[in-house]
């Protein structure tokens, strides 16, 4: 099974999602047209770029809005976005902070670019900077028929008031050209923002409206989010508890409990298991909590498997924790399987199972009995690791090589005749070389021979036990023997061999 596994130790956002799912695999021309299928292309851009986070080297998306440098006389600088309630409400940054109330500061610039670089939603639904006190422009939130957030501005300027509720955003996305699986994951996302807005302002889903900005900003995120599981072919999605930040924002509001309300809704509706992490600002945002809502299924430690793709999706502020989600593409059925490989065997190979335990109560008779059992019952190896344990108890790993259609047996075999509770296992692909044997005789005294070929590669080697009865009968040393029968082994494994006399595949010891 295709599993995505979301390690949320820093939270998650819209944008951070989006650049894991690209270093997982989805390439980011191929979203870029897909979000072109919905008609928006003159309202935003996306940008990717390469970041480090903490010697972890990962991939930052930002969402620029186009339409802010219209709707703005002025230009603004500053590192974060700010928190909107309207399509032209903005926050100024004084030195290295940010603020996110409606006092403006003017020395001709203000805090936002003259195209808004978004990032992610903050306080009911807003988008911000992840994980800071700041926040941008989108966001999502219900109107009074005064507007629910005015601010007081100090500028002369004046400009338009743009909304658009949940039915516009769902006619945005039915009427584009994205298939009928994005669009309902989409819908499926935007519901349980819309649903927490609803619930934090006290208003029916009808008066929950987007903003022009806002709405354009959540889109990206939300639809990406859909395209990118269904382009990955995502069968199952699950994911760590989630780490949310401490502290309050500032936003037009006033200021907002962290997580934001809009986030602590959403993480009820779904029952979504989370954490306060030490870390002060805003790490898990009302979009990046909608995708969990939507998308996972089981909230525990990463499954078994076998990792396929890692990718790392950042957000923008640093910590002392990498300020990333890790997101891992899992192959549950290879782990089930135990084949570490989905590559086709090469000629000459084969599959071995191994079967790991270990005991710290059993005497070395009862060990070696077990061991003189399993190579009777047909197991092709088996041995013992000393190794150490909890509280520095000294014990023995047990390691069986097996054939993979004997489990059955030879689990009944250990749980009856050893301590152990469980054990592991595992299918390896092996290579070996291609062995035969024949017979002989040095003075009336039979002895085996063993050959091993692989391409123009021969081992020969004899039977142990051969050798020694015959060094015993002649009284003479095992290297005696061999040195005797070694001249003429060569010319009998030849006549033999043209002969068509050597057989008897000879199982691995």
């Amino acid at each position: 099974m295709k599993t995505l596994y979301l390690d949320c130790f820093s939270g998650l956002s819209g944008n951070m999602f989006l650049a894991a799912m690209i270093e997982l695999g989805v390439d980011f021309e191929f979203l870029k047209s897909e979000l072109s299928k919905l008609h928006l292309d003159d309202e935003f851009v996306l940008e990717l770029s390469k970041v480090n986070k903490n010697g972890i080297a990962c991939h930052y998306l930002d969402v620029i809005l186009k339409k802010e440098e219209h709707l703005h006389a002025h230009h603004h600088h500053g590192e974060e976005e700010c928190c909107h309630h309207h399509a032209h409400d903005h926050a100024h940054h004084h030195g290295a902070e940010s603020s996110c109330d409606d006092q403006h500061h003017h020395n001709g610039e203000s805090s936002c670019g003259g195209a808004y670089h978004h990032e992610k939603d903050c306080c009911c639904g807003h988008r911000h900077d992840y994980d800071q006190e700041g926040c941008d422009g989108g966001h999502l939130h219900a109107h009074h028929q005064e507007g629910c957030c005015d601010d007081q501005h100090d500028h002369d300027h004046s400009h338009q008031h743009h909304h658009r509720n949940l039915y516009d955003i769902h006619k945005i996305i039915e009427e584009s050209d994205l298939s009928l699986r994005v669009q309902e994951l989409a819908k499926s996302i935007f519901g349980f923002v819309a649903r927490a807005e609803s619930r934090v302002h006290g208003k029916p889903l009808s008066e929950v409206h987007f903003h022009e900005v806002g709405a354009i900003d959540s889109i990206v995120d939300i639809v990406g989010a859909a395209i990118c599981i269904d382009a990955l072919g995502i069968e199952k999605i699950m994911a760590s508890s989630i780490a949310t930040g401490t502290g309050f924002v500032n936003c037009a509001h006033g200021l907002m409990p962290l997580p934001a309300p809009a986030t602590v809704e959403i993480l009820k509706e779904a029952a979504i298991p989370f954490y306060s992490a030490e870390v002060k600002g805003e790490l898990l945002t009302p979009t990046g909590a909608a995708i969990l809502a939507a998308f996972v299924s089981e909230y525990n430690k990463m499954p078994a498997g076998l990792i396929r793709a890692i990718g790392y999706g950042a957000g923008r502020r640093n910590h002392a924790i990498p300020n990333v989600v890790r997101a891992c593409l899992l192959d549950e059925d290879a782990a089930a399987k135990g084949n570490r490989s989905q590559l086709p065997l090469p000629e000459g190979s084969n599959q071995v199972m191994e079967i790991r335990f270990q005991i710290d109560d059993m005497t070395g008779e009862e060990l070696g009995f077990f061991m003189e059992l399993a190579m009777t019952e047909g197991a092709k190896d088996c041995y013992f690791q000393p190794i150490y344990m909890k509280k520095n108890r000294p014990a023995t790993e047990v390691v069986l090589l097996v054939e993979t259609a004997d489990l059955n047996r030879f689990s009944h075999m250990i749980f009856k005749h050893t301590s152990t509770l469980g054990f592991r296992y595992l299918i390896w692909p092996r290579q070996e070389m291609k062995r035969q044997s024949f017979e002989s005789n040095l003075a009336g005294e039979p002895y085996r021979v063993k050959i091993a070929e692989w391409q123009d590669v021969q081992k020969i080697s004899y039977e142990y036990e051969d050798i020694k009865r015959i060094a015993i009968a002649q009284n003479k040393t095992l290297q005696e023997i061999i040195n005797e029968i070694s001249f003429s082994v060569f010319e009998s494994i030849q006549q033999q061999a043209e002969s068509g006399q050597i057989a008897g595949q000879e199982q691995e010891k």
